[in-house]
């Protein structure tokens, strides 16, 4: 297996690095490989285009439901409510 030193790693973010791992009960390796993982083999967009498709399909999701007579809620007015709470 291969390992990975990381010569000049900010102190803010190896103590950020290290209270996550504490507070999931792994060592800071553990953490660290799991953080890397996931940002490498997600599904998230990786490149402008792959954005672009994205906004594309939830767009067109959102038409097709629109056409289907689902009714979507003012932003504005949830926000408001939330805060007069």
């Amino acid at each position: 297996m291969a390992t990975l030193d990381i010569p000049e790693m900010p102190d803010e973010l190896y103590e950020r690095l290290r209270r996550l791992a504490d507070e999931a009960g792994r060592s800071i390796s553990q953490e660290a490989v799991r953080l890397i993982r996931l940002g490498l083999l997600s599904d998230r967009p990786k490149r402008d285009t792959d954005f672009g498709a994205w906004l594309k399909h939830v767009t067109e999701q959102r038409e097709r439901w629109a056409r289907e007579g689902r009714k979507f809620p003012d932003s504005t007015m949830l926000i408001r409510e939330d805060r007069d709470r």
